[in-house]
């Protein structure tokens, strides 16, 4: 089990961070982890043994290829820790305005409006269901209902699909 000082040792080397957020995004083959960084496979080999032996990230044997990904008890405290390393962008808005009216200023964000409210679609070109947390919250509202009080701190997640369990339902007559 990673220590909370060996993480912040673990993460705070840039390559390794960008290898996890891609396995965020998507299990990955070392040589398609390289090919996407830019970087050479013998680095990415050097920092997917450091996030390995860390217990961060496993293999996933398919046929004669290892995949890689994210173990799943660390996904909580790798985004934590991401959150305290990874540079906030400041936003200004007035007090009372509420979330959409901030995110409809902030390009990169794209947003769509469903029956319930508005909600985010993309994030930098990524689309995908993202929720949201408001001061470490997750409000119970869409955007537009969200109203500014005091200073915040806004924290977007891209849900990626995980399979808990398949049920098959038979209706009787």
């Amino acid at each position: 089990m990673v220590s909370d000082l060996d993480i912040f040792r673990v993460l705070g080397n840039e390559n390794r961070r960008k290898i996890l957020k891609l396995l965020f995004e998507e299990e990955l083959h070392i040589n398609g982890i390289a090919k996407r960084l830019g970087i050479s496979v013998p680095v990415v080999f050097k920092h997917v043994k450091v996030l390995e032996d860390n217990e961060l990230i496993e293999r996933k044997k398919i046929g004669n290829m290892h995949v890689l990904k994210i173990r799943s008890a660390y996904v909580a405290t790798i985004r934590k820790v991401f959150n305290a390393i990874e540079k906030s962008h400041m936003i200004k808005a007035e007090k009372g305005e509420t979330l959409l009216s901030v995110f409809k200023r902030v390009s990169g964000i794209g947003l769509k409006k469903s029956k319930n409210g508005y909600f985010v679609d993309s994030i930098d070109g990524k689309k995908g269901f993202f929720l949201f947390e408001v001061n470490g919250k997750i409000p119970n509202r869409p955007l537009e209902k969200v109203v500014l009080k005091k200073n915040s701190e806004v924290s977007f997640y891209r849900l990626t699909p995980v399979l808990g369990k398949i049920f098959e339902i038979n209706l009787t007559e």
